[in-house]
């Protein structure tokens, strides 16, 4: 389960944290790959304290200013974030 995530409404808005524990978006698009997660085996904890299922793991790649490229491992999906 994750709690707390720091949702990110646009790419031109994204934060760098070295230090966070788990990288959660909300499009798939930017994904070089991914697979399912089987329904109901990790959850993410909002701050109104609704939950929503995690439905894909993979490598991301954000578009970044400039062509930088940045690859996010292990990046969780979940749509209604």
């Amino acid at each position: 389960m994750c709690s707390h995530p720091f949702v990110v409404d646009s790419l031109t808005r994204w934060i760098v944290d070295m230090e966070a524990t788990k990288h959660i978006v909300l499009d798939k698009t930017e994904f070089m790959k991914f697979h399912r997660y089987p329904v109901s085996s990790q959850n993410i904890v909002l701050e109104n304290s609704s939950d929503e299922d995690v439905l894909r793991v993979g490598i991301y790649q954000p578009r970044l200013h400039r062509g930088n490229k940045l690859l996010l491992h292990d990046t969780l999906y979940a749509s209604g974030v």
